[in-house]
């Protein structure tokens, strides 16, 4: 029986679909219906990055002051820490209320249907995406979603800080999960019937009949322990240094195959299944780690008793590195098949799985204006030293994807029991390929906006609640205990 490289996207539609989008190609299918299988989806998310994990300015916009009423040093010009009145400990939480189940309340039919909807009827982009594939009849008719998707839930961090030298000093230690992402989604139990024909080939005819099974899981933390010290040089002139190390983790494992036959033109049957002579496995694992150091440093002083801040932070952010063990094996069916051969597929282990990846955040420096007027007002204005960017080395070279964020300027104002601030970073996103050709992806002014209060209980807790942000995250909130 004799079969080409052509056909093996359409009888591994959905694996490879999953698995290597770039693979699925293939003028030689006429009809592909598909029906039944259960697609199960859950995400959780979590970054903040924009407004920092609690403190003012997270209900501010991420604008911030060292004569803030809550502050908190991970975000803040380390020169808060001199001008501590008391000391302070919390804790970090983000609260499950917007989630996918709440935004599908306003949709009919549900989260569940409507993406189930939208997976049984391809648009035109998906069409034009997988070409003569999609547009040749197929539908994937699944029989059930089950899909959640929300922002992460539970503790995030803690963060302390306290004063010591009679007040002249102070100091700060905190432990966050800065950005966060688990995704599992799993496909079990579809079936296929492919019907392919090659019109230079009348006589050609081929049947294909397959169960298809995919799982990927997805996760990835970001975990920033931070250090810092604060010192009055005056009574109204601070310096502050905090040291961040980040501890970041990538973990991936993703596999799918297909077990089903193929004929020909009426000759005997083909069997593909998971055995390892006859398999369509596809995999692929990572279990990369890095983790390296950041500085931060500023100062700041204080004018007309404590009513008016004038101060300068500059953040030196590090490169992460990610390494580790990886893998990515696939078995394809060869240019001609033996009905004799007992190995019917070829496996490749791609020599390149073990790339490196690169994460940049930007460094920067910052000024920061605040005044006291019956209502605390903060202005800050940031100018980025370098791109934040992510660089994968792969079998194909050198891919970069960058964010030029180069002026971001931010204002904000705490009513007291109110508070809200924003503005705008204006940013270039450009990409580079493994030519060093650049190329411009889009302009524009990124807005920054969030809004929240803090509600005491008793004379030394609070409850800090961040209530909206965009572009994220929302309903985080702290519970902070005030001691000395």
């Amino acid at each position: 029986m004799k079969t080409r490289k052509t056909l093996v996207p359409a009888f591994l539609f959905f694996l490879l679909m999953i698995i290597s989008p770039a693979v699925i190609s293939s003028s030689q299918v006429s009809v592909i219906p598909g029906s039944g299988g259960d697609l199960y989806v859950n995400m959780g998310f979590d970054f903040d990055w924009i407004f920092g994990s609690r403190g003012d300015g997270l209900r501010q916009g991420g604008t911030v002051s060292t004569i803030d009423s809550n502050p908190s040093f991970t975000s803040y010009n380390p020169a808060v820490l001199a001008f501590l009145k008391n000391g302070q400990a919390s804790i970090n939480l983000a609260l499950p209320i917007i989630s996918s189940n709440t935004v599908g309340l306003f949709m009919k039919g549900g989260f569940n249907g409507t993406i189930k909807n939208a997976i049984n009827q391809p648009s035109t982009d998906s069409q034009n995406e997988y070409g003569l594939l999609m547009s040749s009849g197929f539908s994937p008719n699944i029989n059930s979603v089950d899909a959640s998707v929300s922002e992460g839930t539970g503790f995030t961090g803690f963060e302390i800080m306290a004063p010591f030298a009679k007040g002249q000093a102070g100091f700060g230690f905190a432990r966050e999960d800065k950005q966060s992402l688990d995704f599992t989604m799993m496909l079990t139990g579809f079936q296929t019937e492919l019907n392919i024909t090659d019109p230079s080939v009348p006589l050609e005819n081929i049947d294909v009949k397959a169960a298809l099974n995919a799982i990927i899981n997805l996760q990835a933390d970001n975990i920033v322990t931070s250090f810092g010290v604060g010192r009055k040089l005056t009574n109204d002139w601070g310096v502050g240094a905090v040291l961040d190390h980040y501890d970041s983790r990538f973990l991936l494992n993703a596999s799918a195959s297909a077990d089903g036959t193929a004929t020909q033109s009426g000759e005997p049957a083909v069997e593909f299944n998971t055995n390892t002579y006859n398999s369509t496995a596809q995999s692929a694992n990572a279990n990369l780690v890095s983790d390296a150091w950041g500085l931060r440093f500023g100062t700041a002083y204080h004018f007309n008793q404590d009513n008016l801040e004038l101060g300068v932070d500059f953040s030196v952010e590090p490169e992460l590195k990610y390494s580790g063990p990886s893998s990515a094996i696939s078995h394809v069916i060869p240019d001609t098949i033996d009905i004799n051969d007992i190995s019917k597929t070829i496996e490749n282990i791609d020599p390149n799985a073990n790339g490196t990846i690169l994460i940049k955040m930007p460094s920067y420096g910052r000024l920061s204006f605040a005044w006291k007027s019956g209502f605390t007002g903060v202005i800050n204005v940031t100018h980025y030293f370098d791109d934040m960017y992510f660089i994968a080395y792969n079998a194909t070279g050198r891919q970069e994807l960058h964010l030029d964020m180069m002026q971001d300027i931010r204002i904000a104002f705490n009513f007291g029991g109110f508070q809200i601030g924003g503005g705008g970073i204006y940013t270039r996103v450009w990409q580079k390929d493994n030519n060093g050709n650049t190329k411009n992806l889009l302009w524009m002014i990124m807005p920054v906006l969030s809004t929240g209060t803090v509600i005491p209980v008793g004379d030394y807790l609070k409850w800090e609640i961040e209530l909206l942000a965009f572009p994220s995250p929302m309903f985080k909130t702290a519970i902070t205990y005030a001691f000395l």
